[in-house]
């Protein structure tokens, strides 16, 4: 019934907004397994829908193993506190976006966010870097930051509905095989061999949970994902119904055989 009310709630046209701020109350009620059962079957439903969700997570009160369960299941996450907003978290968005620290002032006017000033965190005599910084139209945070690459990309399909074809990923390189991947209602599955090289996953009909790596990306019918430097090791369906994925990878042309 929970979960009816909040999707329910969701459903318009526009898809809605909601806030839940009972995820303390939930582990309080069922525990920390059951809770995180219904974060993951309702935040991907939501997701489905357009509906822009927040889920309000203290890490304080639940845990950081719990934190970690709903951050692979989500799409963004942003974490607060100290007067400062940092993206833990942002599926598809631009590389940069993800690590980036914003200071937060509340005034009687709002809310407002900006960056962090690189000189107040890095101390004294780092001019020539705010100075190339700013000569390379490059945030200070991205010059610094020393979090390796996801090692994939990962693409959303519009969600306005165009006619004709739309570009997700392409790649015009030759030596592409494609497989057409079906999954029941909540099944799993993974690809009969590790491939060594690039390889996307293109999903066609319901909603997909990927292994990427030690990422899992969730992905909607239209979505692609490509990885080129981790292996895709497995897909989860998520709803109750049929799910249809293509998998594609790109042989080395300096190989021959199956990989």
């Amino acid at each position: 019934m929970l979960e009816t009310a909040i999707v329910e709630g969701a459903r318009s046209n526009p898809p809605g907004f909601v806030v839940i701020d009972g995820l303390v109350q939930f582990v309080r009620c069922w525990g920390a397994s059951k809770a995180v059962a219904f974060f993951s079957l309702v935040c991907p439903r939501l997701f489905d829908l357009g509906a822009i969700a927040y889920w309000q997570a203290p890490r304080a009160q639940l845990g950081a193993p719990f934190i970690d369960e709903v951050t692979s299941v989500t799409q963004c996450v942003v974490e607060i506190g100290g007067g400062h907003l940092r993206v833990i978290k942002a599926e598809g968005r631009p590389a940069s976006v993800q690590g980036r620290l914003l200071r937060l002032t509340i005034g009687d006017d709002g809310l407002h966010l900006e960056d962090e000033r690189a000189l107040g965190r890095l101390g004294h005599g780092l001019e020539t870097v705010v100075l190339l910084s700013e000569r390379l139209g490059i945030g200070v945070d991205d010059l610094l930051a020393s979090s390796p690459p996801a090692g994939y990309v990962l693409a959303r399909r519009p969600r306005a509905q165009a006619e004709g074809t739309t570009a997700l990923l392409d790649d015009p390189n030759a030596g592409l095989r494609a497989y057409l991947v079906r999954l029941e209602p909540g099944t799993s599955g993974a690809p009969d061999v590790l491939h060594k090289g690039a390889e996307m996953v293109l999903v066609a009909s319901g909603l997909v949970q990927l292994t990427i790596g030690s990422d899992t990306p969730v992905m909607r019918a239209g979505d692609a994902a490509l990885a080129t430097t981790v292996a895709v090791s497995g897909w989860r369906n998520l709803l109750n119904v049929p799910a249809v994925l293509f998998w594609v990878v790109r042989d080395n042309p300096t190989r021959t055989g199956r990989q």
